[in-house]
């Protein structure tokens, strides 16, 4: 995957809100970790761009804490804390995903009114909003 250079400004803020995620997630239960994710101030303008945020967290997930998540419920993590910076009113969504071994769980984040993993089959069970 090739990466733009003005990429690595965002570097920082993925780092940040990784640890962000790792100190309130032991602590309190998902819907008020996403609560307290969803309630931050908002990033100055030119890095309030969701897209590549989310491309720079998709690259350095493998590095990220915290450990002891699934992928999916740690990069939805990061990205509702980054995302509530942009502006924008984030829900996570815990679903189901059947697979060849039974089902499987899934965490994934939209804007409200999307759903946008339903096309890989995933099935919405629970829905958490930021409520910005």
């Amino acid at each position: 995957m090739r990466h733009h250079l003005g990429d690595l400004a965002f570097l920082p803020l993925v780092a940040l809100a990784a640890l962000r995620v790792t100190r309130l997630y032991p602590r309190l239960p998902l819907d008020g970790v996403v609560t307290r994710l969803g309630t931050v101030s908002v990033l100055p303008r030119p890095l309030r761009d969701p897209h590549r945020i989310q491309k720079v967290v998709n690259h350095w997930l493998p590095w990220l804490p915290p450990r002891g998540l699934r992928t999916c419920l740690r990069r939805s993590l990061i990205l509702v804390d980054l995302w509530s910076r942009c502006g924008l009113p984030v829900d996570l969504h815990l679903g189901m995903q059947p697979g060849d071994t039974g089902l499987t769980g899934h965490a994934w984040v939209g804007t409200p009114g999307s759903c946008g993993e339903t096309a890989r089959g995933c099935i919405p069970v629970v829905t958490m909003s930021t409520g910005t």
